[in-house]
């Protein structure tokens, strides 16, 4: 726990789950609690709600979350789908020239 010189006093969990210190924590009366979550090494959206309720912070945060739905630290389309939009906005342009050019021929396969 950190503790600055204006009094306010702050707990990082870290990469942890439960432990038996946090009942023991609301006495240290913590201003801002942040919990990691990620789901996967350390605890979930749901224990970390469980943990804040004996620590009694006045502000609980969570950090590290999942940017997945399905329990994984990082959602691996995500990444992809921004590298294929941004691919595909880069090269819009050629595209639309293309189709631009290729709409004033006739189309060898008859249709």
């Amino acid at each position: 726990m950190l503790t600055f010189s204006n009094g306010v006093k702050l707990y990082m969990t870290g990469g942890t789950s439960t432990t038996k210190q946090m009942a023991e924590m609301a006495d240290m009366e913590i201003d801002y609690a942040f919990y990691r979550c990620d789901g996967v090494y350390n605890m979930g959206l749901k224990e970390a709600a469980r943990c804040a309720e004996p620590v009694e912070a006045k502000h609980n945060i969570p950090y590290h979350n999942s940017t997945s739905n399905r329990g994984e630290m990082f959602d691996r389309d995500l990444p992809l789908d921004y590298f294929l939009i941004q691919l595909y906005n880069l090269l819009r342009p050629y595209f639309l020239r293309i189709a631009v050019r290729s709409s004033s021929y006739a189309c060898p396969c008859g249709s």
